[in-house]
């Protein structure tokens, strides 16, 4: 990707999360919630880190982030 590319993927992305922020979570009208937590294992790290996110399905079959926060995997299984 050309830097002006990234630059324009970024500043879309801080629009985004600056709307997100604002955005009042008792005025969300969701049909389902999703929850998952998404696995990654980047560089020499022994653990594997994983993302918990949150996703509303809302009327008129749009999507909405509602919560990611990083962690890591507490499970040998996985």
């Amino acid at each position: 990707m050309s830097i002006d590319t990234v630059a324009r993927l970024k500043e879309g992305w801080r629009a985004e999360s600056r709307e997100w922020k604002r955005l009042n979570p008792k005025a969300i009208q969701a049909v389902y919630l999703w929850v998952d937590g998404v696995y990654f294992k980047s560089g020499q790290e022994k653990e594997k880190g994983r993302l918990f996110v949150v996703i509303a399905g809302l009327l008129g079959s749009r999507k909405l982030a509602i919560a990611a926060k990083p962690g890591y995997c507490d499970s040998t299984a996985t």
